[in-house]
């Protein structure tokens, strides 16, 4: 079997990182490797002392922890982690978040593909925000001037916006459904296995120069010049708990905003060139203004739901629907849920997962993608932040080690 170093860059989210290496080293024992075969490497990067306490708990675990004092950003700590890697040119290379939580036969099948296409590069697993597996992540794709531009001119275009939207989530349904590994684009970079050999055609895993976002679609570019096989690997599956690190909403405003922003700016001028990438800022600029002065114009009624509480329970007049989440009401980019009968809620656990705000609803039937219905709420509880309890797990998914709970780490059985 191959050997694998895993690279995890950490920032303020130590108690996620500890579970996610945790589980990550009981997949890679289910699977049948060596412990000696597995070495983890934890850049932490700007935490400060506050995350010690973690520190010592990825020591005792046997992962490699290297401290950085100043947040030097998530590709940069890649670059750290690399350097202090061992592993070999036939070896694989996992670059990771540290709010991942590895579900039940992940990581051998990730293995399996890689064993059985010599010519595969790079894999990523399914990815979902909650222990039920309801709420499936949006896949990638690599972002361009002229997309984002159309994004913002379609708040005041509504038949645009439905069209946009159709197309967008036609492809979706393509990797929430998939049963079977198959090619896609862009991979999110929170989650990828790569042979070692790759990086000596491509170099860094991701470019340095990134100080927040952008770094994977930076890297998709980059793999699609180079002729590289990126696959999405369906029956493996992870728990992805997003933005632990940035934050969101108000929380991201700042300097997450400007780092954003600067890394924004490198891809469309490497990517795209500067005169195109001018044109198309001015122009979504100019949207931007004219959608804060006179408001967006939904692309369907939505029902609003007003503040609440829980997941509202949503009855559908059709049933095989996709059930569609997003922060927005053009619905640019939405997480997803494919429901069989005629109504669904999301679980409590899902529900505690998501960030305060107004969220937008759709649910579309997965035949036509006729609209059967559209709903919007406002969530007002806080995210939770502590990482999974596995006692929520499905039967097959518990295992038996550490609970880390809040500012706790207690043994259970």
């Amino acid at each position: 079997m191959k050997r694998l170093s895993a690279w995890i860059v950490n920032h303020r989210s130590g108690g996620f990182c500890v579970r996610c290496v945790e589980s990550l080293m009981e997949e890679w024992r289910a699977a049948g490797g060596d412990p000696s075969g597995l070495e983890v490497i934890v850049v932490d990067s700007g935490s400060g002392d506050g995350e010690a306490r973690w520190w010592d708990e990825l020591r005792r675990l046997g992962a490699r922890v290297v401290v950085r004092e100043s947040n030097v950003g998530y590709a940069k700590g890649m670059a750290a982690a690399r350097a202090h890697a061992t592993v070999g040119p036939d070896d694989l290379v996992a670059v990771l978040n540290p709010d991942l939580y590895f579900l039940s036969g992940s990581v051998e099948r990730l293995l399996v593909a890689f064993d059985n296409d010599p010519k595969l590069d790079v894999a990523a697993p399914r990815a979902f925000i909650d222990e039920h597996e309801q709420l499936l992540l949006p896949p990638q794709t690599p972002p361009t001037p002229w997309a984002e531009l159309a994004d913002v001119a379609s708040h005041r275009f509504p038949r645009w916006a439905r069209r946009r939207a159709r197309r967008r989530t036609r492809r979706d349904l393509g990797h929430w459904a998939a049963e079977g590994p198959h090619d896609e684009a862009m991979l999110s970079g929170a989650c990828l296995f790569l042979r070692r050999s790759l990086l000596d055609r491509i170099g860094d895993v991701f470019d340095p120069r990134y100080p927040l976002y952008y770094e994977d679609a930076d890297l998709a570019q980059r793999l699609r010049r180079d002729g590289a096989r990126t696959r999405l690997i369906p029956g493996a599956k992870v728990l992805h708990h997003w933005s632990r690190s940035a934050g969101a909403g108000e929380d991201f405003a700042g300097e997450p905003a400007r780092r954003h922003a600067q890394s924004r700016a490198r891809y469309f001028a490497r990517w795209f060139g500067p005169l195109r990438t001018r044109v198309a800022t001015a122009l979504r600029a100019h949207f931007e203004r004219v959608v804060t002065r006179r408001g967006h114009r939904p692309m369907h009624a939505f029902e609003d739901l007003g503040v609440v509480t829980e997941a509202p329970r949503l009855e559908f007049a059709e049933e095989d629907v996709v059930l569609e989440w997003s922060l927005t009401p053009n619905f640019s980019l939405a997480a997803g849920m494919l429901v069989e009968g005629a109504g669904a809620r999301l679980s409590a656990l899902g529900w505690s997962w998501l960030f305060p705000g107004r969220y937008y609803l759709r649910a579309l039937c997965r035949r036509d993608l006729c609209l059967v219905g559209a709903w919007t709420l406002v969530k007002e509880t806080p995210a939770r932040s502590w990482p999974v309890d596995p006692q929520a797990l499905a039967p097959s998914q518990r295992r038996s080690y550490r609970r880390v709970d809040g500012d706790e780490v207690e043994r259970w059985r």
